[in-house]
C-alpha cells in the first residue's frame, strides 16, 4: 500500500474508532467499598472488577491519619479478582479505605467509595456503663454515656420508661466507647397526651446485640 494511503487509512481508524477500544479495562473496588464492619480476627475478603492488568498492591489507608497498611505486594499480578486475609488480633481499630495498586504497588487505579471499620473483638462483649457525664441537669441537657461494648450503630437506650433505638456511638480514637442523648422534653405518648419529664432519678441502660448493661442513674433538675 502506498504510503500516503497508509497514512491517511490510520488516521480515518483513530477518528472512527472509539477510544475506549484501546483503553486498558478499568479495575473497581468491589468490596469492601464502605460501611462494612469487622472485628479483629474476621477474614477480610476484598474484590474488584477482575480484569488485566490486574492487581499487584493492596493497601489499607486510615481515613482519620492517612497512613497506609499493606495488605498484599505480589511479584505477579492478580487478575481472580478478589483477596482474603485474617485481620491480625493487633490490627489498630478505626475506618480505613481499601487501595488497589498496579505495576509492583505504584500505580494507583482505585479506591473505595467510603471507608469501612475495624473493631476490637473485645466488643463481642455485653455492653458495660462506666459512668454518666454530666449525671444531672435540666430538660434538654446533653450527656454522654461512656462505657464498652457498645456497637458502631444499633444501640438501644432506656431513660426510665422511655426506650430510644438505633443510636450510634462514638470514639475519638475509633474505638466506640461513647453515646450521645439529650434529656427528652416528654415521656412516652399516647395519642396526643405525651407523660411529663418530672425532675428525679432515672434509670439508664445501653442494649444492643450483645446483651444489656448494667444501670445508672441520671438526675433531672428543675
Amino acid at each position: 500500500m502506498n504510503k500516503k494511503y497508509l497514512v491517511s487509512f490510520l488516521l480515518l481508524i483513530s477518528v472512527l474508532v472509539p477510544v475506549s477500544v484501546f483503553a486498558k479495562p478499568q479495575v473497581k473496588v468491589l468490596s469492601p467499598n464502605g460501611g462494612e464492619v469487622y472485628k479483629v480476627g474476621d477474614t477480610m475478603t476484598i474484590t474488584w472488577t477482575p480484569k488485566a492488568p490486574g492487581i499487584s498492591g493492596i493497601y489499607l489507608r486510615d481515613a482519620d491519619t492517612r497512613g497506609l497498611w499493606n495488605i498484599l505486594a505480589l511479584r505477579s499480578p492478580n487478575v481472580k479478582g478478589s483477596y482474603s486475609f485474617e485481620i491480625p488480633f493487633n490490627s489498630t481499630p478505626g475506618r480505613y479505605y481499601v487501595e488497589l495498586y498496579t505495576h509492583g504497588g505504584k500505580g494507583l487505579v482505585d479506591v473505595s467509595d467510603a471507608p469501612f471499620t475495624i473493631i476490637p473483638d473485645e466488643f463481642s462483649e455485653v455492653p458495660v456503663l462506666y459512668a454518666l457525664m454530666p449525671g444531672s441537669g435540666t430538660i434538654g441537657t446533653q450527656f454522654t454515656l461512656v462505657g464498652n461494648g457498645f456497637l458502631p450503630t444499633g444501640n438501644t437506650i432506656t431513660f426510665g420508661d422511655i426506650t430510644i433505638t438505633e443510636l450510634p456511638s462514638f470514639s475519638d480514637n475509633g474505638v466506640p466507647q461513647y453515646i450521645i442523648y439529650t434529656v427528652p422534653e416528654h415521656g412516652n405518648c399516647v395519642g396526643a397526651i405525651c407523660e411529663p419529664i418530672n425532675s428525679g432519678i432515672y434509670p439508664m441502660t445501653v442494649t444492643n446485640a450483645n446483651g444489656t448493661s448494667n444501670t445508672l442513674h441520671f438526675t433531672v433538675t428543675d
